[in-house]
């Protein structure tokens, strides 16, 4: 139990929801549900459609480190807060911006900048923090998380796009991940970050 007086299990608690909506589960694991209905709108074959996902995963796989290494520079909530916001916008903006391959491509690739602040990295980073016993098994609770999501998220994406199409499901799925992630991740993740911080500077070598 940390000074606050609070058990640090909410912050894998708030972990486990926050990546239920991180960037693998609603980027990447929702994308085969959309890919018929994409080509199909924009008149193109899959391999068109496909390549903007390619997009989102490279941006993703070029801004981690930077996010890893912000997060070491101003903290986890800082970075992290921000970065889920956007990621949130940029998944309801493809709903209503995206009108070819091109600029669903792009769409992409700017969802795949901002979503590597929605990856277990700062999730892991604050567990990490308040955890020195039992950190792998608060670590595999928090990721579970991912697995959870990459089960629930399609399934969610299928009943929006049943009912408002594949432009209210983008959007749909925009709202999810602001209205769990942004809240787990300020009030359970990183509320008490600097309590913590302070902590571990105390704590002997």
């Amino acid at each position: 139990m940390n000074q606050s007086g609070k058990s640090p299990w909410w912050v894998v608690f708030g972990a486990l929801l926050g990546l239920m909506v991180g960037n693998g589960p609603i980027m990447q694991f929702t994308f085969g549900v959309f890919v018929k209905p994409l080509t199909e709108a924009f008149g193109t074959d899959r391999g068109a459609i496909s390549g903007a996902l390619l997009m989102g995963l490279v941006a993703t796989g070029i801004a981690t480190p930077i996010v890893g290494r912000l997060v070491d520079r101003h903290g986890t909530r800082r970075v992290a807060l921000p970065a889920i916001a956007l990621f949130a916008v940029c998944m309801i903006a493809i709903g209503l911006v995206a009108d070819s391959p091109w600029t669903l491509s792009l769409m992409y690739a700017l969802c795949g900048i901002v979503a590597a602040g929605q990856t277990p990295l700062p999730y892991s980073k604050a567990i990490a923090s308040v955890f020195d016993e039992r950190r792998g098994l608060a670590l595999g609770i928090a990721t579970a998380g991912v697995g959870l999501g990459t089960m629930l998220m399609p399934m969610l994406a299928q009943k929006l796009m049943a009912t408002w199409g594949w432009r209210g499901a983008y959007v749909g799925l925009g709202v999810v991940t602001l209205l769990v992630a942004w809240p787990a991740m300020a009030w359970l993740v990183t509320q008490r970050e600097g309590q913590a911080g302070a902590a571990a500077a105390a704590a002997p070598a």
